[in-house]
């Protein structure tokens, strides 16, 4: 995706492919461009977290401090940070994949919070949606320690049979704010914190009483009010020429929350063959089929983000079915025999751009 102040078009890149890793998180930074030609009273505020970067614009209020705003938003990100990094060896997270089975863990509000959107997504995707794939992310090289191209080995069989037998969702139960781990599970709520942390930002900038804003981590965003020029926020969705040209690509948003997943994010190639961070729970490899990219919008952020990582697993005939039932507004692109196509549900219709 990319944010739009008014309509850029992604010039002079010749293939999908190469736009994506162009853009391989949605280029809002250069494009959070200060006032559009409209108003000085939007400011930017850019940072790093969660191994990408975050950006906000938004208006700022008589009185209000931009280095306040940015303070406290850094605050925030290192809370959830420290709640849910597999990076921080001293994490929430990081301490619940080393309890030992049958123990317990007390947490904090936002590995709640998680928790319980994970859950939901989990039960509503049937399992498509697994945040105790962990072992098998770490088996793939996608966790932690990243595994070197160069040096890449493809997992064994019986590797991918032991990291699955650490998976087991269902297996950990919540009392309150009290967390048991029933068999050797390992989490990883890399496919919903980015998204929870866009939301914990808008919450930030509300609570300094901004109503007009823009929030990004990652390609995952939230708008609320208005853009500088006075009218809602557009964001394009990533697509080839081909796609552009037969089906609208831009969201017209005003109070929305958008994710989105795409198997070109994070992955790595072994022998010619491409190995996406897209871990299917149920054969506990990376993802094959010809989905390539979902944009999501949700209630949350969080439930966006989670849900797209969902129907990415599950792939473009079954991924639309269950976004149709469950009435989800999705975007996909994906490869047919004659290149990229794409197709979106009904909900959707309501925030695309279609010109007359």
């Amino acid at each position: 995706m990319k944010t739009y102040c008014s309509m850029i078009s992604a010039a002079n890149v010749r293939s999908f492919k190469q736009l994506l890793k162009a853009s391989l998180i949605i280029q809002v930074s250069l494009l959070f461009l200060l006032g559009c030609g409209s108003s000085n009273k939007y400011v930017n505020i850019s940072g790093a977290t969660m191994g990408t970067t975050y950006h906000v614009t938004a208006e700022l209020l008589k009185g209000a401090s931009q280095v306040q705003i940015q303070a406290a938003i850094d605050r925030r990100l290192r809370e959830i940070n420290q709640s849910m990094s597999t990076y921080i060896d001293t994490s929430k997270i990081s301490e619940f994949n080393r309890l030992p089975v049958g123990q317990s863990l007390p947490i904090d509000d936002d590995f709640v919070d998680v928790f319980q959107v994970s859950r939901k997504i989990y039960d509503m995707s049937n399992g498509a949606f697994n945040p105790s794939v962990g072992a098998l992310v770490d088996l793939w090289g996608f966790g932690p320690e990243y595994r070197m191209q160069d040096t890449a080995k493809i997992p064994s069989d019986a590797d991918i049979a032991k990291a699955r037998a650490e998976m087991g969702f269902a297996d950990i139960t919540l009392d309150g704010k009290v967390l048991t781990k029933k068999t050797p599970v390992h989490l990883d709520f890399s496919a919903v914190a980015k998204g929870y942390a866009v939301d914990e930002i808008a919450e930030v900038l509300n609570q300094f009483g901004i109503t007009n804003f823009m929030v990004e981590i990652g390609g995952e965003v939230s708008t609320r009010g208005n853009s500088p020029r006075g009218d809602y926020w557009r964001i394009a969705i990533e697509a080839p020429d081909k796609v552009r040209e037969k089906y609208p690509t831009t969201l017209n948003l005003h109070e929305a929350s958008i994710a989105t997943s795409g198997d070109y994010r994070n992955y790595y190639e072994v022998d010619g063959k491409r190995y996406t961070h897209i871990i299917d729970p149920v054969s506990g490899r990376p993802v094959t089929h010809g989905l390539t990219s979902v944009t999501v919008i949700a209630d949350d952020v969080a439930q966006a983000d989670a849900w797209a990582t969902a129907l990415l697993v599950l792939g473009e005939d079954a991924g639309f079915q269950l976004a149709k039932d469950v009435g989800l507004a999705i975007y996909m692109i994906y490869h047919t025999d004659g290149g990229l196509d794409a197709k979106y549900t009904e909900a959707m219709k309501d925030y695309l751009l279609i010109k007359e």
